[in-house]
């Protein structure tokens, strides 16, 4: 899998590859002449060093720099399988229906939803602190070199080309927050396709339980509060007062009340709620 912009990392591969084995052959007077040369750039650091590297870009070892991005394409391809696998199997455990208790909107919603969306949101306010990449990078560096080494085992990886990769950790920091939001999208089109693959193939009822004291009417307002970016063109994507009252239901006894058997149909159209809320707050934000 490509990047979204193969320009940018080229050019930022061909760069670090410069400054790792140009850059210290180069003589003091060779240095003073190329500052010279750009000193209409001066105090623009970022565009000094590329002007500089486009000039020295005909000394770049592009073979290494293929290799580089082949492995980088293969490790984003096992996080994007990895996750869609892991986020289909955690989904069908949540939407498991066995007849004797209903599926819990909260359990689902919470976990696969709610939860992962205030991550995605926290990381993006770190980032933005400039406090991302100088602490918390190094997890996401760490499970990025972890799929990287699994990258030696697969069929057409030689050992010597799968070296070049360990140039510098600023290539693996670069793309390692993308890659980890790939990775979100793939586990979120899993838990997605999960819930779809449930529905089509099964007779599956929700419901809802907490020991919190929360009534219908509360929850009302907080699913239109959640589903306000649809509720204007999908209406029946947002659940109404009367599907909330008689989808809640309480865990006394083993058996479900026969009220709610006898509504099951309508306890199913909790789906495109949680289908809507995956999509809209899962994966488009990434």
């Amino acid at each position: 899998m490509k990047q979204s912009n193969p320009h940018i990392l080229e050019q930022y591969l061909d760069t670090m590859y410069l400054l790792h084995h140009v850059f210290p052959q180069q003589s003091h007077e060779q240095r003073r002449v190329d500052g010279l040369e750009f000193e209409a750039l001066k105090g623009r650091k970022r565009e000094q060093l590329f002007a500089w590297s486009h000039k020295y870009r005909h000394l770049v070892k592009h073979e290494s720099i293929l290799s580089i991005e082949d492995h980088l394409h293969y490790a984003l391809w096992l996080i994007v399988i990895i996750m869609f696998i892991f986020g289909f199997a955690v989904s069908s455990a949540f939407l498991y229906y066995s007849g004797d208790q209903l599926v819990n909107v909260f359990n689902f919603f919470i976990f696969l939803i709610a939860i992962p969306f205030l991550l995605i949101l926290i990381s993006f306010a770190a980032v933005i602190k400039n406090y991302f990449f100088d602490t918390q990078h190094k997890r996401a560096i760490s499970i990025v070199k972890t799929i990287l080494s699994l990258l030696k085992a697969l069929p057409g990886v030689s050992k010597e080309k799968f070296n070049a990769i360990k140039i510098d950790d600023q290539i693996i920091k670069s793309v390692s927050f993308s890659y980890l939001q790939y990775g979100s999208i793939a586990f979120y089109s899993g838990v997605l396709s999960a819930l779809i693959v449930t529905i089509v193939s099964q007779d599956i009822a929700f419901g809802w339980n907490t020991t919190l004291d929360i009534t219908p009417h509360w929850l009302v307002e907080t699913v239109n509060i959640i589903a306000f970016a649809w509720k204007g063109f999908i209406p029946s994507g947002v659940p109404s007062l009367e599907l909330i009252e008689l989808s809640h239901h309480f865990r006394l006894g083993n058996k479900l009340d026969p009220t709610l058997v006898s509504h099951v149909k309508i306890l199913g159209n909790w789906w495109l709620f949680l289908a809507l809320s995956l999509l809209v707050w899962g994966i488009l934000p990434r």
